[in-house]
């Protein structure tokens, strides 16, 4: 086999092909279907399309496809188990600030509206009738030291 089509045959085998085909029929290896996702870009409308596919293997992680298409031309990425992992945290991460943001802003509206409608805080009301019981006081015998 010449040099030349040895580098050829290797150029046809990518990353890609390569790790998709290690993964696909393996026992311990569960896959989702591939979704297409199809976008304009709104004032150029240009088209782009992806094609998303997550694989993941028992004790070694989540591998995602993607495959994107345009005008110019076709991409195909495999993204592995450490990389994924990171997406999956920074996404975690951006839910609970988004979380914590909206209920700080919730918080602050609730205790305008009930500072309008004249209400004392929680911290700031009045216990009532409930006294706190204090300890009584030992007799100088039972005291546990002179035991």
């Amino acid at each position: 086999m010449s040099d030349q089509q040895q580098q050829q045959y290797r150029s046809i085998r990518d990353k890609f092909d390569k790790v998709l085909g290690e993964l696909t029929g393996v026992p311990d290896v569960t896959k989702s279907a591939p979704q297409t996702i199809r976008a304009a870009l709104p004032i150029l409308g240009d088209g782009q399309t992806f094609i998303i596919q997550t694989m993941k293997r028992r004790d070694v992680g989540e591998y995602i496809f993607l495959e994107y298409i345009d005008a110019e031309g076709s991409h195909r990425i495999v993204i592995p188990p450490p990389a994924a992992a990171c997406i999956y945290r920074q996404r975690d991460a951006l839910g609970m600030k988004i979380r914590r943001q909206t209920g700080r802003r919730v918080g602050l509206e609730q205790a305008a509206l009930r500072k309008a409608r004249g209400e004392a805080p929680a911290f700031m009301k009045s216990k009532g009738s409930k006294k706190r019981k204090r300890a009584k006081p030992r007799p100088a015998g039972d005291s546990p030291a002179t035991v």
